[in-house]
């Protein structure tokens, strides 16, 4: 077995090698007591090449990883053929798991990271880490097993606002501003690093309390290569959640 996955009413979902050669592996399906089903599911070609990851969404549909194929499987409860996809870069290389949350929106764990997509197969985005493991519970965190470790990936829990003191100022005038980031979840999150492309605003917030708000305060010293508009670029980050970003 490669893959196991439990769907509403208590079916079990199985990939696994089948047992003709040619590299041929098979989803198998079981009863709550353990009676075979059914075992379909074939992928591309009428086959998967290395069915390694599956999982059920809310709606019961199944979603089978095949990294052989390098590309993922949407089949509904009953076993018909829906779609598949790879990722935003092309072909899921080194895929090697699946989850699905509450929404409905599918994590990949691949060579390029964690890619999520919406459930028809869009790309949403693409996050460091990744692992052996992916599950995801009823929060939409996700979890990702390294083989060492277990990482916990948290929805995007931050919001993040920014202005200037001054609308206009001569060169050689400081620009105060002020980037204010919001706790937009039910938890503290830890550790939230403010990033600017102006090298100004690098502060770490040791924590923020759930539904609270931090403003730091920054400054920039003009000059003349500023002659005109200055625009910079910010990056929030924090333990808890995926990158938010914002222009100012």
């Amino acid at each position: 077995p490669r893959g196991i996955a439990v769907d509403s009413a208590g079916h079990i979902f199985i990939t696994h090698r089948g047992a003709d050669s040619g590299d041929i592996d098979h989803m198998i399906e079981l009863a709550p007591n353990g009676t075979p089903v059914t075992e379909t599911y074939p992928g591309h070609g009428g086959r998967f090449r290395n069915g390694v990851a599956v999982a059920v969404g809310p709606d019961d549909s199944i979603y089978i990883g095949d990294s052989g194929n390098r590309r993922v499987y949407h089949y509904d409860n009953d076993g018909n053929y829906l779609a598949d996809w790879n990722g935003a870069g092309g072909a899921l290389f080194g895929l090697t798991a699946v989850a699905v949350d509450p929404g409905g929106a599918l994590y990949v764990s691949h060579d390029a990271g964690i890619e999520k997509f919406t459930a028809t197969g869009t790309s949403v985005l693409t996050f460091s880490g990744g692992g052996l493991g992916l599950a995801a519970d009823g929060h939409a965190r996700i979890y990702g097993s390294t083989g060492n470790d277990v990482r916990v990936y948290g929805p995007e829990v931050v919001s993040v606002s920014a202005a200037a003191d001054e609308t206009t100022v001569v060169v050689g005038e400081d620009i105060h501003f002020h980037v204010t980031v919001n706790n937009v979840s039910d938890d503290a999150i830890t550790n939230v690093s403010v990033v600017d492309d102006l090298g100004t605003c690098n502060p770490t917030i040791a924590s923020i309390a759930a539904a609270a708000s931090t403003t730091v305060d920054c400054t920039y010293a003009t000059t003349q290569a500023d002659v005109g508009t200055v625009s910079d670029f910010a990056t929030v980050d924090t333990d808890q959640t995926f990158r938010s970003e914002e222009r100012r």
